[in-house]
């Protein structure tokens, strides 16, 4: 299987936020990444062992994914995306 394979499923669930930075665009070359799909299409993950996951909280305490990962230049970026785990009772069992 491959790696681009692999990233569509590992990331599926994630959702943009209302106020996700999308069109986003590296400040380091100016390429725009239009949405979310386009943003994980087109970066490569930061190390081939990590997926760039980091749960975080937003500025209303609610619990978010952020996600990083490199631009086609090579530099860093970051986006942040709604939690996607069921917190529920079931969920958490």
């Amino acid at each position: 299987m491959s790696a681009t394979r692999i990233d569509e499923e590992f990331f599926a669930g994630l959702r943009e936020l209302v106020d996700s930075a999308f069109p986003k665009r590296c400040a380091n070359c100016g390429r725009e990444y239009r949405n979310a799909a386009e943003f994980l299409a087109a970066t490569k993950p930061l190390r081939s062992n990590a997926s760039g996951l980091k749960q975080s909280h937003d500025d209303d305490g609610r619990t978010v994914v952020d996600l990083f990962r490199n631009c086609v230049c090579g530099s860093t970026l970051l986006e942040s995306f709604w939690n996607r785990r069921d917190l529920t009772r079931d969920g958490t069992r």
